[in-house]
């Protein structure tokens, strides 16, 4: 659009109602009231608005908009794609499936991490049951190798001697130092040193 007068982001290929609202256009300044998204974040969240206001659901688009009062869950990209899944196929009960098991995942993620923060605070270390394998060890090559070996826990991690752990075949140097400093990161007693 060529003239005077074009606020500045004007979008000419957005629709009329959607330039009348943009912040250029406001008698009144809009102060943000949250975390800016990426490009890309807010134009999923605006596809998303914008088949909940095609379909009538106002109450969908102020529970994506509102601020959250669930925990966080740790792979909510995976979480979106399983629901992208199941919407795509028609699968609408499964979908709301996926999302009840994801925020009830989360809780119990939540409830895990603060025992782990109070047992750390009152006693200096972590009990190993409380954390699973690949929150201490973060290589996928290690990880694989300690789960071939038939060590899937951290329990039973921090149960091998330091020299059944040395003798795991193909387990080099740098990958026992990386499983001490997960132990170590995580605050778990060990006898590897």
């Amino acid at each position: 659009m060529k003239g005077y007068n074009v606020p500045k982001d004007y979008d000419e290929h957005a629709s009329a109602y959607a330039n009348r609202f943009t912040s250029a256009n406001s008698t009144a300044p809009i102060p943000p009231d949250g975390e800016p998204l990426d490009a890309t974040t807010a134009e999923v969240v605006g596809r998303l608005v914008a088949a909940c206001a095609g379909l009538g659901h106002w109450d969908a688009v102020d529970a994506l908009l509102g601020r959250g009062r669930g925990p966080i869950h740790d792979d909510p990209e995976g979480v979106g794609r399983l629901v992208e899944y199941h919407v795509a196929r028609g699968e609408y009960r499964r979908a709301r499936d996926v999302v009840a098991k994801a925020a009830e995942d989360a809780g119990r993620a939540r409830r895990a991490r603060k025992e782990r923060e109070r047992l750390i605070r009152e006693t200096g270390y972590c009990p190993a049951e409380l954390l699973e394998l690949a929150e201490v060890v973060f290589d996928v090559r290690t990880l694989g190798l300690l789960e071939w070996s038939g060590i899937v826990t951290v329990e039973q991690l921090v149960a091998m001697s330091p020299d059944d752990l040395r003798g795991l075949s193909n387990l080099g140097v740098r990958m026992f130092r990386g499983i001490v400093d997960g132990l170590d990161r995580a605050r778990v007693k060990h006898s590897f040193g």
